[in-house]
């Protein structure tokens, strides 16, 4: 059809002879778009990522953060940007580069939601859940719909976490137009497109990758606040809020109850509740109740060792103030018996040990993922008769984990210690090295020694 003959008027446009006439060809003028490819890829990457995680638990307290240069530029923005208007905080998103130079996303935002609705038409009751949501952060103010197309160690402990944290706190007007998204109004409907509807978040909301980063900084700007009238407090509220965790206590019952009384009221000031209050003081909790505190719920009709919270990923029994291991995600996962290199990382990735309380238990399989990569097994390849006994013991050893008790409180400050010491134990092999630390007091009553914390790591291969 297309002739070779061309006239170029510019780097642009030009004119090209075909068979039926010269025809005008070129780029048109447009606004600049997201030209990212979606790819659907197998599960590797994630567990690749999974057991990364699992290892880099060896590091944790012992490295240096190797993101803390990010971390002091969006505190920077953070500082110069944080305001308290209306009763909340109001941040500006720390961008990597400026907002005005992000491109626009809107058919790939189209095109996803179409793909939802398409969805929906299928799942009457997947639908249902979304609405609810738009609707109920519709009449909280949470979102609205853009109509214009612009651009210390506590004898008494205490846990609570912040009702809907990331939703308190306010976006600056001129970011909101970052966190947009579409919602239809309609039914779903197989044979018709939805009529979309642009919306915008008015509060921060969990998706943003510096949503965490923002709920710590806001917290701490706001507790500063009060550290004149509240000294004691806002020190513990500085070092004891984990994202929207807090996670502190007191000497006794009354400092405990104190400080759950400051938390709370300083709280309430930046418009962020406090909830599920939980202690193992059971005279605590019935006080919270009288005052009207929200009160993490415990079962009276079981057995006090089911009544477990999660802190920071372990399971602490409170009524016996002890910390276990949770195995029944990873016992009814091996229960798959699957027997191959996939399913054993699969597996271990699941393990979280932030403390090392079962490091004896889990270098054994750490070896067994260092000899599936030595002898360069397949992925999905039957394991060979030796490292399939081995993990065969290690999995029915692994509901024993579940009598395991650990007690929280490593050292009681309401008693009078006559001698405090830390031990610390380290050895290797060639196999593995690893370190234990113990805390020894010794008291009128007599000697006490608890569990501090544990590494350990296979052996390298080469020097």
């Amino acid at each position: 059809v297309l002739k070779h003959n061309t006239y170029k008027v510019n780097e642009e446009f030009f004119f090209k002879e075909s068979q039926f006439g010269w025809i005008a060809c070129g780029k048109l003028q447009e606004k600049e778009v997201s030209k990212q490819n979606q790819c659907f890829l197998a599960r590797n990457d994630t567990l690749q990522d999974t057991l990364k995680h699992f290892f880099d638990l060896e590091g944790l307290g012992i490295r240096d953060d190797p993101v803390s240069n990010g971390k002091d530029q969006a505190m920077e923005i953070f500082n110069e940007t944080v305001e308290f208007k209306n009763d909340r905080y109001v941040i500006h998103l720390p961008f990597r580069k400026s907002y005005d130079e992000l491109s626009d996303n809107y058919s790939l935002a189209k095109q996803r939601c179409q793909n939802l609705w398409r969805r929906f038409s299928h799942d009457p009751e997947l639908h249902q859940q979304y609405r609810e949501i738009i609707r109920d952060y519709v009449e909280q103010g949470i979102i609205e719909e853009v109509k214009d197309d612009i651009k210390e160690l506590n004898k008494t402990a205490v846990c609570s976490d912040i009702k809907q944290a990331f939703l308190q706190i306010c976006l600056a007007e001129e970011h909101k137009d970052a966190v947009r998204f579409l919602w239809s109004n309609e039914e779903p409907c197989v044979h018709k497109k939805p009529k979309l509807h642009v919306y915008r978040f008015n509060r921060v909301n969990f998706g943003v990758s510096s949503s965490p980063f923002l709920l710590t900084a806001t917290i701490r700007h706001h507790i500063e606040k009060y550290k004149n009238d509240y000294p004691d407090t806002v020190q513990l509220l500085d070092k004891c809020f984990y994202v929207d965790d807090l996670i502190s206590g007191g000497k006794d019952f009354e400092e405990a109850l104190q400080l759950s009384r400051s938390a709370k009221n300083i709280m309430e000031a930046a418009g962020m509740d406090l909830r599920k209050w939980i202690s193992n003081d059971a005279n605590l909790m019935e006080q919270w109740k009288k005052e009207k505190f929200d009160v993490y719920p415990i079962d009276k009709t079981v057995s006090l060792g089911v009544n477990t919270t999660k802190v920071l990923g372990l399971s602490w029994v409170t009524h016996e103030d002890y910390l276990k291991m949770d195995t029944r995600s990873l016992l009814e996962f091996v229960y798959i018996d699957k027997n191959t290199k996939r399913f054993i990382l699969q597996a271990v990735g699941r393990i979280f040990d932030p403390l090392g309380l079962i490091t004896p238990f889990t270098i054994r399989v750490k070896y067994l993922i260092q000899d599936l990569w030595s002898e360069k097994i397949p992925w999905d390849d039957p394991l060979p008769p030796h490292i399939e006994r081995e993990w065969k013991r290690w999995c029915e050893e692994l509901p024993h984990l579940e009598n395991l008790k650990i007690p929280r409180l490593v050292l009681d400050s309401t008693l009078d210690e006559d001698i405090i010491e830390l031990h610390s134990f380290c050895d290797a092999s060639k196999k593995a090295y690893g370190a234990a630390i113990y805390l020894k007091s010794r008291t009128r009553n007599g000697i006490s020694v608890k569990p501090v914390t544990s590494k350990s790591r296979v052996a390298p291969l080469t020097v």
